[in-house]
């Protein structure tokens, strides 16, 4: 079960501790992809709660976990990340029917997503009951986080299919896996910010 951010900003900062506090876990993955790494929760804080004009988030979210990858060699290392995630509200993604997320999303909408502050990584984010999930999407540019400056905190951002990649499903050419290759994120700044998941990565972060 995949709760889902809204405008209650107590309420999403209650989800959020609640499921943090669970199990001390969170997973690392990619979208449209069975790879994940699943990392220990060694601190977490939930911060700048709301819609402050000076706030460019509507949550903050600062998570230090340890994750465990393989070397060149193949050698399992062990080593703490630390992470500082803007998470925003989904008051402006409202175009998604129940039959549409079964299809993209293989009936698991994210609760939201996420940003890194620091990298630019932007993550589909699923709040569960025993911790939260995060699924790479795509890396924001540095020209493209300074739009951030003017992102609309009432709606900041919707996913979306490309048109023609809906055409090509429902006229046979491609299948439904061609629809997740073609997802988009479009944030809500003066000059709108539009981003492209990117298909097919290995990346385990």
């Amino acid at each position: 079960m995949v709760a889902r951010f809204d405008s209650t900003f107590e309420r999403i900062e209650t989800l959020l501790q609640q499921s943090l506090s669970s199990r001390n876990l969170i997973s690392i993955g990619v979208f449209n992809s069975q790879l994940s790494n699943p990392c220990v929760l060694k601190h977490f804080n939930v911060v700048n709660v709301g819609r402050a004009p000076d706030d460019d988030a509507n949550v903050t979210l600062n998570v230090t976990y340890t994750i465990t990858e393989p070397d060149d060699k193949g050698a399992l290392n062990s080593y703490d990340k630390d992470r500082t995630l803007n998470l925003l509200s989904t008051t402006g993604d409202i175009y998604w029917t129940p039959n549409m997320i079964m299809k993209v999303f293989d009936d698991e909408y994210p609760s939201t997503i996420g940003y890194d502050i620091n990298t630019g990584e932007v993550f589909l984010v699923y709040i569960r009951a025993w911790g939260v999930e995060f699924r790479y999407f795509a890396t924001l540019t540095q020209e493209q986080m300074s739009s951030f400056d003017d992102l609309n905190l009432e709606r900041p951002y919707f996913i979306y299919i490309k048109q023609d990649a809906m055409f090509k499903v429902l006229d046979g050419a491609e299948g439904t896996n061609y629809l997740k290759k073609n997802l988009y994120i479009q944030f809500d700044c003066v000059h709108p910010v539009v981003l492209n998941v990117v298909a097919d990565t290995e990346r385990i972060f």
